[in-house]
């Protein structure tokens, strides 16, 4: 347990609210998968726990789970058949008491009196959910649940990030109680077919489906340190792939500029995607 130097002391589960609640995303850069809830800042981290120490449930853990997705403790959507319409999941939400042989009046008081009535919004309009839910601490309920619904029908190509945030409905300030993250990958090659070959992502970037209805090509702008992905899916009993790159203009500073692939396969199966990738 630790705190600040003038001896008020908080749990690992207030430190880390606070931390992903007083983290800031870097000017100019957007990518969830890289920066997460963004650059630590200690000092506004010390404020934060001391300006919701003592409130209700601020010190207690909560599991959120999806049970239909073997218990996942968020939305990962990856296979093109599970684009062709609109999708509904169970959240699960249960608040977790730390062990303990013997407790005090207090302690007692607060495991069994939690009641927190929370807001529920989400970060894209691609994700609905309802308003608010109401916590309990009842633990023989197996917690609360609530719905989660995508609708991915408008989505462009590439991936897509969203959260499920819970906060304090009398208490906003407070920041996110909790946060469940929704990923939706949407294949490039989906946009492609022999009657529509081409599909244009931007001024600069498409995607080609060639002559023989299997090959693609792409066009990719990168810049320093932002990754560019394009997502395939494979023909039916591909075993196997072929990619060839080639260099467009070089960079106006004349410097040779190092460029990483990493290609992932999505295998069905018990195969880890380790044992297959580039």
């Amino acid at each position: 347990r630790g705190g600040r130097g003038d001896g008020v002391g908080c749990g690992p589960i207030e430190l880390r609210r606070g931390l992903m609640n007083s983290a800031r995303a870097p000017p100019g850069i957007v990518e969830p998968f890289a920066q997460g809830s963004g650059l630590i800042s200690a000092l506004d981290c010390a404020e934060y726990i001391l300006a919701n120490r003592g409130k209700v449930g601020q010190g207690i853990a909560l599991d959120v789970t999806v049970p239909s997705r073997n218990d996942a403790r968020g939305l990962y959507i990856r296979d093109e058949i599970e684009l062709g319409g609109p999708m509904t999941f169970g959240v699960r939400v249960l608040p977790r008491f730390d062990h303990s042989l013997q407790r005090t009046a207090g302690e007692m008081d607060e495991l069994l009196s939690l009641e927190l009535d929370m807001m529920l919004r989400t970060s894209e309009s691609w994700v609905t959910c309802p308003d608010g839910m109401t916590l309990l601490s009842a633990k023989e309920r197996n917690g609360q649940t609530f719905s989660v619904r995508l609708d991915t029908k408008g989505l462009r190509p590439g991936v897509h990030f969203a959260t499920v945030d819970a906060v304090d409905a009398s208490d906003a300030g407070r920041g996110n109680l909790f946060s469940l993250p929704v990923t939706v990958v949407v294949p490039h090659s989906r946009f492609v077919s022999a009657d529509a070959p081409t599909f244009k992502l931007n001024d600069d970037e498409h995607v080609q489906l060639k002559d023989n209805g299997l090959d693609l090509s792409t066009t990719v702008e990168l810049r320093q340190g932002i990754p560019n992905r394009r997502f395939v899916t494979a023909p039916a009993g591909a075993e196997w792939a072929t990619i060839k790159l080639k260099s467009g203009q070089p960079a106006a500073s004349g410097a040779s500029p190092r460029i990483l692939l990493h290609a992932i396969p999505f295998v069905r199966g018990d195969l880890p995607n380790t044992e297959c990738q580039l």
